[in-house]
């Protein structure tokens, strides 16, 4: 039996940087892994490169976090990844950030889930933005919440598109007003709708004009009424088309009126479902400009219902094009205000028919001009009954 398999704890426990350093190789392969566990953080220093490769993964499993600190940066450096993946998570957390910042980048892809999550949150914070870049979507999940809270805005930025689909709900929620300035553009559409939704309010509302307009209609499907909130007028205006597009019913019906007016032509020109253009309040239409109006599609003018387009201003009412008009029947011309009527031009007026005029009140007759009155063609004035004739002479 050789003299180190004979040693016992206590004595493995006394070995001196030069008791160790006078082993051979072959020496150090023959510890146990009932005797590793006792060698001295300071023994473990005074290996050579040579001697700390030569244990044994089952070894390198039974070290602890006492002794972990003792492993030089040089000695990091030569370590397999499957000696660094032998690590158990006990001794993992007695790694210290020097250390962190010695590990290669193809060490760090070396640990795993478990390893990662045994990293105190300042062991996290020392890797390197190439080291982060390094981690998978199997690693990150490993990270706790306080480690993502802690880094840098230009750590969050190294992490790689692919590595962001390995964060759930509560690490997205996990990002600070400060680092959530680093996802770019590629990252913020890579991440889900449910990602997006799990983004704290206050966090979303500090992404820049850039990074709104990178938002696609993945990531518009999933924000929310709240996060939507957080704009003012000119950051809303700011989203890209894409992500306008996805906009879900309640997030559209949770724009406010001070809003609305923020929204571009392209944007409004992105809703082309009925749900989504049905889903806009009257109290948001009213304060639509004509210019926004007119930016709206035929198809999507249709969709509007009668009290949504008794919302439209003057001016934008008088903008609809004549389809549109055509359109109404009696109870939607009915709808619209004495002002809207009273803006309606006279190519809006010549396509009303006679089943169509009943629907105009007569303050709406009295409000109409004698060119607007002479718009109106003579089939369509069969239609008036006696009072409206009467407060059209009137």
């Amino acid at each position: 039996m050789s003299f180190v398999t004979a040693l016992t704890s206590q004595q493995i426990a006394d070995l001196n940087s030069s008791d160790i350093q006078s082993l051979s190789t072959a020496q150090i392969r023959e510890l146990s892994t009932a005797q590793v566990p006792y060698l001295s953080s300071a023994a473990i220093a005074a290996m050579s490169t040579g001697q700390i490769t030569a244990l044994d993964l089952v070894d390198f499993a039974v070290l602890t976090s006492v002794q972990t600190p003792g492993i030089t940066t040089n000695q990091l450096k030569v370590l397999s990844s499957s000696q660094i993946q032998a690590l158990s998570t006990v001794a993992v957390p007695g790694l210290t950030t020097r250390q962190i910042a010695g590990f290669s980048t193809a060490q760090v892809s070396a640990l795993t889930s478990a390893q990662i999550a045994a990293l105190n949150m300042a062991t996290v914070a020392a890797f390197s933005s190439a080291q982060l870049q390094a981690l998978s979507s199997t690693q990150v999940p490993g990270l706790a919440t306080e480690d993502i809270a802690a880094l840098t805005s230009a750590q969050i930025g190294a992490l790689r598109t692919s590595s962001l689909a390995g964060l759930d709900s509560d690490q997205i929620a996990a990002l600070t007003s400060v680092n959530v300035k680093g996802l770019s553009t590629a990252q913020l559409l890579a991440l889900s709708s449910s990602q997006i939704a799990a983004l704290e309010t206050d966090d979303f509302a500090q992404l820049s004009s850039v990074q709104l307009g990178a938002l696609g209609s993945k990531q518009g499907a999933g924000l929310t009424t709240a996060q939507l909130a957080s704009l003012d007028s000119a950051e809303l205006g700011k989203l890209s088309t894409a992500a306008v597009q996805g906009l879900g019913t309640a997030a559209i019906a949770g724009l406010s009126s001070t809003q609305v007016p923020g929204l571009t032509t392209a944007q409004l020109a992105a809703w082309t479902t009925s749900v989504q253009i049905r889903a806009l309040e009257s109290a948001d239409l009213a304060q639509l400009s004509s210019a926004q109006v007119k930016a709206f599609s035929t198809t999507q003018l249709s969709y509007l219902s009668s009290a949504q387009l008794a919302a439209l201003s003057g001016a934008a009412t008088a903008v609809l094009g004549t389809s549109i008009i055509a359109s109404l029947d009696s109870a939607g011309l009915a709808a619209l205000t004495s002002t809207q009527v009273a803006g309606l031009s006279s190519a809006q007026l010549q396509v009303l028919s006679s089943t169509q005029v009943p629907g105009l009140a007569t303050e709406d007759i009295a409000a109409l001009s004698s060119a607007q009155i002479g718009a109106l063609r003579t089939s369509s004035l069969a239609g008036l009954d006696s009072d409206q004739i009467a407060a059209l002479t009137s």
